[in-house]
C-alpha cells in the first residue's frame, strides 16, 4: 500500500521546492527595505518563518561594531574630538618640547598640573598630554605596520580599546610598538619624532568582576613608576573622585556622554 501510494506524491515536488527556496533567498538579498542581507543557505528561508522573537546580548552582532572617540573630558574643561583635536595636538606638542628638552627630564608623570610657576596654558597642556599617553599606554592593543608602507593597524581585543589608541595618535601619541616588556609612543609633532619608552612592569587584565584594567609602567627618561588604570563608571568614579559633590559632578558628566553617545 505504502509502495502505491507513494507515486500519488508527485516527483517534481522535491525539485519545486528547492527552485522554490532558492528564489525565495533570490528575493530577500534584492530587497530594498534590508540591504545588505545574505541568504548563504537556502533552508534558512524555511527556519525563517517559524522564527518569531531574535534576541541578542552581544553589542556588534546587530551594528557595525564601529566605535568612536568623541569627547574628552579633564579638569581643565571639555574637548571634542571634532573640533578640537588641533589645539589638543598644539598643546600637548608645546609641553613635550619643554619636557624633552629638560636636563634631567621630569617626564610626562613628573609635574603635576597647577603646580606653583605654571601658566594656565602650560597646565591645560600638562593634562591633555598626560591623558593622551594615558589612552597610548592603558591598553591591550598591539599595532601592526606593513614594511616599506605608512599603513597602520591594530590588534585590539575590543573596538573602544582601539577608538582610544587611535585618538591619541590623531592629537601627536602614536603606540609604535608593544610587547610583553614595553611600549614605545612616538611624538608625531616634534621634528625628528622623539620616541617615549615605558617599561611593562605589570599589567592588569579587565574582568567583568572588577570592571577595570589597570598597567604599571616605569617610564625610561625620568625612572619614575606610574600606575595607570580605567574602568566603567561604577567602579571608576568613587575611586577618583573623593568626595560626594565630585561623584555627583562626575556621574553628571557620565550620564551627560551616553545620552550624547548616538549623536
Amino acid at each position: 500500500y505504502i509502495v502505491l501510494l507513494s507515486y500519488i506524491i508527485p516527483i517534481s515536488l522535491r525539485v519545486n521546492l528547492d527552485m522554490a527556496k532558492t528564489l525565495y533567498a533570490s528575493r530577500i538579498g534584492n530587497d530594498s527595505k534590508i540591504p545588505g542581507t545574505v541568504a548563504r543557505n537556502t533552508a534558512i528561508v524555511e527556519d525563517l518563518g517559524t522564527v518569531d522573537y531574535v534576541l541578542t546580548d552581544k553589542t556588534g552582532t546587530l551594528t557595525k561594531n564601529d566605535m568612536l572617540f568623541k569627547k574628552l573630558r579633564v579638569p581643565a574643561g571639555e574637548y571634542s574630538s571634532g573640533t578640537d583635536t588641533q589645539q589638543i595636538s598644539l598643546m600637548i606638542t608645546r609641553v613635550l618640547r619643554r619636557i624633552l628638552a629638560a636636563r634631567p627630564s621630569p617626564g610626562v608623570f613628573g609635574r603635576s598640573p597647577g603646580q606653583r610657576g605654571q601658566t594656565e596654558e602650560e597646565s591645560q597642556g600638562l593634562e591633555l598630554l598626560t591623558a593622551m599617553v594615558t589612552l597610548a599606554l592603558c591598553h591591550n592593543v598591539t599595532p601592526v605596520e606593513t614594511a616599506g608602507s605608512d599603513e597602520w593597524t591594530l590588534q585590539a581585543p575590543s573596538p573602544d580599546e582601539a577608538a582610544l589608541v587611535k585618538y591619541a595618535r590623531e592629537c601627536g601619541i602614536k603606540l609604535i610598538r608593544r610587547d610583553d616588556d614595553s611600549i614605545i609612543l612616538e611624538c608625531l609633532n616634534i621634528t625628528g619624532r622623539p620616541q617615549l619608552r615605558y617599561d611593562i612592569i605589570e599589567c592588569f587584565p579587565f574582568s567583568s568582576d572588577r570592571k577595570r584594567m589597570g598597567i604599571i609602567v616605569k617610564e625610561e627618561i625620568s625612572g619614575q613608576y606610574v600606575y595607570l588604570i580605567k574602568g566603567a563608571d561604577s567602579v571608576m568614579i568613587p575611586r577618583v573622585a573623593g568626595h560626594d559633590s565630585n561623584n555627583a559632578f562626575m556621574e553628571d558628566v557620565v550620564d551627560d556622554y551616553a545620552r550624547h553617545g548616538k549623536d
